[in-house]
């Protein structure tokens, strides 16, 4: 899946980076990402989840703990 992009590294993501962890989130696409003056930036994730399977936006930091690495 990644095999055509590039880590993201040294820069904040845009949206439409993919977002890809080794946790049972597992991926999804960067839908917002901005300046944030309390964590630097706010980097909202599209992905699914696993049960009851459906689509979530989850916040990077608070919900999917800052964790995984991007890829443009």
């Amino acid at each position: 899946m990644v095999a055509a992009r590039k880590e993201v590294k040294g820069a904040p993501p845009r949206a439409g980076d993919l977002w890809l962890d080794l946790d049972p989130e597992g991926c999804g696409i960067v839908v917002i990402s901005r300046p944030d003056e309390a964590r630097g930036f706010a980097i909202l994730i599209r992905h699914l989840q696993a049960l009851p399977a459906r689509e979530v936006h989850s916040d990077f930091y608070l919900e999917l703990g800052g964790r995984g690495r991007f890829f443009r």
